[in-house]
């Protein structure tokens, strides 16, 4: 299992036998092709490796952390707090998200 950014990926090999080094460290950079580890033993030639626990219909559905964050951070757009915009108004302030638009080319900044 690898973490990155708080999600964990399961990394699946086709080869069987005894982890014998493990090349990868903490905070490094792994590309597609990078090796994790070393292993000994036989080369299984299985290019149909299904996880048992992952069905084809799950990789379309969002999982329910997944659709709880999305939730989460709808609230937060200005569009949605309305009356935090309008105190900002009553200011005569503009929005973080405002200030970032006035800062930014159009379409360079995305949140």
């Amino acid at each position: 299992v690898l973490e990155s950014m708080k999600m964990e990926v399961l990394i699946h090999s086709t080869a069987t036998g005894e982890v014998v080094d493990i090349l990868a460290s903490v905070n490094d950079v792994l590309t597609e092709n990078s090796v994790v580890v070393k292993i000994r033993g036989e080369q299984e030639e299985n290019d149909d490796f299904q996880d048992p626990t992952i069905n084809a219909s799950d990789l379309n559905e969002l999982r329910p952390d997944l659709i709880s964050l999305k939730s989460r951070k709808m609230k937060l757009l200005d569009e949605n707090r309305p009356k935090a915009v309008e105190r900002r108004r009553g200011r005569n302030q503009i929005t973080a998200r405002e200030g970032i638009q006035l800062l930014c080319d159009e379409n360079s900044f995305r949140e």
